[in-house]
């Protein structure tokens, strides 16, 4: 296995994250935290099956992301906002697609469907920016890390958050 001269490392990036895996299967004590991180690699979350033996900036993405949406996860169960419980998990960062169904549903319902929709909005408007102050890094730690836009609080721009960690973390 050849290792990352820039980095210093003496494992391949799939090295890194199989020990990482075994740690969380073996050690986690948490048995619902061990089998939401298990399934997350299995199912090649956040293009984990795409690392390969030298793409370490992905393999720090990964971690990046699986940490947010773990993140994300307990936030969620923990004020019950079902609709913020699941991040993304493809296409690294992108936010989750738009209901097309529901552009037809207004023109149908009336006006009351739409106070009633604003009122929804507003709701799920203040649980994303609660949600976004939650994930790692704050915008005060790197200000273009994440969207800061309300409609996509999971959303990051992979660029600067590899700077970011390489920053932080010296490597």
């Amino acid at each position: 296995a050849s290792a990352d001269p820039r980095y210093g490392f003496q494992y391949t990036a799939e090295e890194v994250l199989r020990s990482i895996y075994n740690l969380a299967k073996y050690f986690f004590a948490c048995y619902d935290c061990r089998e939401h991180f298990m399934r997350a690699y299995d199912d090649c979350t956040f293009d984990r099956c795409n690392v390969g033996e030298k793409n370490y900036d992905l393999m720090q993405l990964w971690l990046f992301h699986q940490h947010n949406a773990v993140t994300q996860r307990v936030w969620a169960e923990e004020t019950n906002s079902d609709s913020l419980a699941k991040p993304p998990t493809t296409g690294l960062g992108t936010s989750a697609s738009v209901n097309p169904q529901a552009s037809a549903d207004e023109s149908t319902t009336g006006s009351r469907a739409n106070v009633d929709d604003k009122n929804n909005n507003a709701e799920k408007d203040n649980r994303s920016v609660a949600l976004r102050a939650e994930l790692w890094p704050s915008t005060a730690e790197c200000s273009t890390c994440m969207d800061a836009s309300i409609e996509s609080p999971y959303k990051a721009n992979s660029t600067a958050i590899i700077e970011y960690l390489h920053l932080a973390y010296a490597i």
